[in-house]
């Protein structure tokens, strides 16, 4: 008996036991599986694939429909009894191959009740779903495979069956030959019209899927596939039961740069091709899974145990470590990616972000991806290099052109290297959101002006937390004008936006002329040639010329003008007069410099008597006096020749030279300057031209007349007066020297005083408030 005959004897008798039990047991269940239309043909390619087939032909008409394919492998009995069985199948101990094609091949009896299978040893036709039957060989056939299907199921009409299958074969999509191993070449024929969807594979990465109709290219796809088998992937997760030797996979859609309409093997990828987001992920079980959604823009293969119709993947314990298999391959892939030159933002616009909503099953291959850009040089920068996603920084593109991986280290304080991430193109893109995820910090305008209010302004007060770096100020020396222009360009719009200068004019930032770093308050504009004895400190003209960007050149001198920086006037020029040649490290001046600078001091003063106080500290007299030549205003006075106030007398009398003041230098009588002007401006600036402090605040216990004034009569009750005055130290000095000159100077000052303050003269103590002395 031969092999076919014996195996359809046993079936006859499951046939035999269905009969008897009057059709209880229903064979056609199967059809119920497959509601999509041709879902046959999924299984025949399968066959095919699983045999080793790198070609396969559909032949469609009317009637039938025929498949043929050039796989090494041939029917044997074991596949004769799985095609013909009930949930069993030849591929159980066969880790290769890819489902249990016993099941899927009843899908065929949605069309036929009579498929009939031509293979190089057997050949045989299938009645009943599980009766097979020997028929002749096809002649011609040799080492090919072929399968017939006439449109005989009553159920559905040859028509519509026809129809069905056309459908099914257009539709075949570009994914249908991307994760299979040996199948490269599909092709059909309806009527007529011939068809075809063949993969090339450029690289061992880089593949390409063509789609022909009429033998003229009508759909051309690449893709950049990744695959890796379980087993290998043991190393980075627990290897998966029973699919060892088989593998997964994913693959990123590529898209040709620019005009290019194909792609030149001759030149590398990156300069062709770049990768673009899936419209819609799909999951594949070798072929895709129609209904399985992964929310992920890119697709995946696994050898997944999915539903019977291949529609979806099971939820169950059995896949779980195949998304873990997912997740590993991902994140290794990532390298790969990187290495061929296709990271780029754009690229992060395909990867999962947290804002993604995927299925819980489908988040540890998100979980694995961003974890690996966190740790592994893999996100692009702004430089152009890759780097870890925790080193990295973001921020807006002007300050990333400003400051260089290096100014960024110093500014942000950090010792790891950090980097500028690339830039975002969108905010709330998916590239944005990319970035997000991983964990980049900001770090933008109002950092960089903390930094500089931290880190080069001297503290106004003791608990202020800042200091004036010399390192910081190094730094600024050594930038060129250009990028001083953009710095305080940068600072303009973000203090403008936030209306908030903060301590900037007090920050040592500014480049003068004199090459020193200087501040904004204390630093003035250009409104001359420069000289290099200039006193003032000037900003740098270059500052404000450099370059050719004239909106810039502007932003930065408007800036300027807000920390306080313009064109010196006289009320400048005089304190800086004052300042650097009569103040604490003054060089003693010649004659004729002295003359000059007196003269105009004396015209300023006369023209802004408001400005007067500039002098107040500044050693602008000359004095006679044995400890010093040069003094201030405080420590002179003014009498003859300039003017009579016996002040000399008043002076001469007091003892201790740290108390009195001195009169002015013989010099000024050889000057030139009239008397009465060098007067007037010695008033004016604070030398003394009057005795004014003739009295003092005394107690009225301490008059000497207590004892008799404490028995004035009257009631004391109420509110008192303590109220007395005596003569100071300096009118008892005058007094005692018993000149008639010196009497009148501490006269004359009581009388003015009496003009000012009237009680001066008369003591009050303890009096009833309703009493008044006579």
């Amino acid at each position: 008996m031969s092999v076919i005959a014996a195996i359809a004897a046993q079936r006859q008798k499951l046939l035999d036991g269905i009969d008897a039990n009057e059709g209880d047991i229903n064979l056609r269940i199967f059809e119920d599986f497959y509601p999509d239309e041709a879902h046959f043909i999924y299984e025949l390619l399968q066959n095919a694939e699983d045999a080793g087939a790198t070609e396969v032909a559909f032949e469609l008409n009317q009637h039938s429909c025929n498949f043929e394919h050039n796989g090494s492998r041939h029917f044997n009995e074991r596949d004769i009894r799985g095609i013909t069985g009930i949930f069993n199948s030849s591929k159980t101990d066969n880790p290769d191959k890819i489902g249990k094609f016993g099941v899927g091949f009843k899908s065929v009896f949605v069309y036929t009740e009579t498929p009939i299978v031509y293979s190089r040893d057997y050949s045989f036709k299938i009645l009943k779903l599980v009766l097979p039957q020997e028929v002749p060989p096809k002649a011609g056939l040799g080492e090919r495979t072929r399968f017939e299907f006439a449109f005989n199921n009553p159920k559905k009409d040859a028509k519509t069956a026809c129809a069905e299958v056309k459908s099914g074969l257009e539709k075949l999509s570009e994914t249908t030959l991307l994760f299979l191993n040996n199948l490269r070449y599909i092709k059909w024929k309806v009527g007529d019209q011939e068809g075809a969807v063949l993969r090339e594979e450029h690289s061992e990465a880089h593949v390409e899927v063509l789609k022909l109709v009429g033998g003229k290219e009508v759909l051309s796809s690449h893709w950049l596939r990744f695959a890796e088998s379980v087993q290998n992937l043991g190393q980075y997760t627990a290897p998966v039961e029973g699919v060892e030797r088989q593998k997964v996979a994913i693959a990123f859609e590529l898209q040709l740069l620019g005009d290019a309409k194909s792609f030149d093997k001759s030149k590398p990828l990156a300069k062709q091709m770049k990768i673009v987001p899936a419209v819609q992920g799909t999951v594949s079980v070798f072929f895709p899974a129609e209904k399985e959604t992964s929310g992920l823009r890119f697709h995946l293969h696994g050898p997944f145990v999915p539903e019977l119709s291949r529609a979806s993947i099971k939820n169950s314990p059995e896949n779980l470590p195949l998304f873990a298999q997912l997740a590993s391959l991902t994140a290794k892939s990532l390298h790969a990616v990187r290495d061929a030159g296709l990271i780029s933002g754009e690229f992060l616009a395909v990867l999962p972000n947290g804002d993604d909503s995927l299925p819980e099953r489908y988040d540890i291959i998100r979980r694995a991806m961003l974890t690996e850009m966190k740790t592994e040089p893999l996100v692009p920068t702004y430089g152009g290099g890759f780097a870890p996603a925790v080193r990295l920084v973001q921020s807006r593109a002007t300050l990333k052109a400003l400051l260089a991986p290096e100014d960024l280290a110093l500014v942000t304080g950090r010792d790891d290297n950090p980097e500028w991430a690339i830039g975002i193109t969108q905010r709330n893109s998916n590239q944005d959101r990319l970035l997000g995820s991983l964990g980049i910090k900001n770090w933008d305008a109002e950092d960089l002006k903390e930094f500089f209010e931290t880190k080069a302004r001297r503290p106004s007060h003791q608990w202020e937390d800042c200091e004036l770096s010399q390192k910081v100020l190094n730094w600024i020396g050594s930038k060129s004008f250009e990028w001083l222009q953009s710095l305080y360009s940068l600072l303009y719009k973000h203090c403008e936006d936030s209306s908030d200068y903060g301590e900037l004019s007090k920050t040592y930032f500014v480049r003068l002329t004199s090459g020193k770093i200087g501040t904004g308050e204390l630093a003035y504009f250009m409104d001359g040639s420069a000289r290099r004895d200039d006193p003032l400190a000037r900003v740098d003209e270059r500052v404000l010329t450099a370059g050719t960007k004239k909106t810039q050149q502007e932003d930065a001198r408007h800036f300027l003008e807000r920390l306080g920086v313009r064109p010196p006037n006289e009320v400048d020029e005089m304190g800086l007069l004052l300042r650097s040649r009569y103040g604490e490290k003054m060089s003693i001046p010649t004659d004729k410099a002295y003359l000059a600078d007196l003269k105009r001091m004396i015209a300023f003063s006369e023209k802004h008597p408001q400005n007067r106080q500039l002098f107040s500290k500044a050693a602008i007299f000359r004095a006679t006096s044995p400890h010093f030549e040069w003094t201030t205003a405080g420590h002179v006075f003014i009498d003859e020749p300039y003017g009579t106030t016996d002040l000399k007398l008043l002076h001469e009398a007091i003892a201790d030279p740290d108390r009195r003041r001195w009169p002015l230098s013989d010099w000024y009588e050889e000057s030139g300057i009239s008397a009465d002007k060098l007067a007037k401006f010695a008033a004016w600036v604070g030398c003394q031209t009057e005795f004014d402090k003739v009295y003092v605040e005394a107690n009225c216990r301490d008059n000497p007349n207590w004892v008799y004034l404490s028995t004035a009569p009257g009631l004391r009750w109420g509110n008192g007066i303590n109220r007395d005055f005596a003569l100071a130290p300096q009118a008892l000095a005058l007094l005692r020297a018993k000149s008639v000159r010196a009497a009148l100077l501490v006269w004359k000052a009581l009388c003015k005083t009496e003009s000012i303050r009237p009680t001066v003269l008369k003591a009050c103590g303890l009096l009833p408030v309703s009493w008044t002395p006579t």
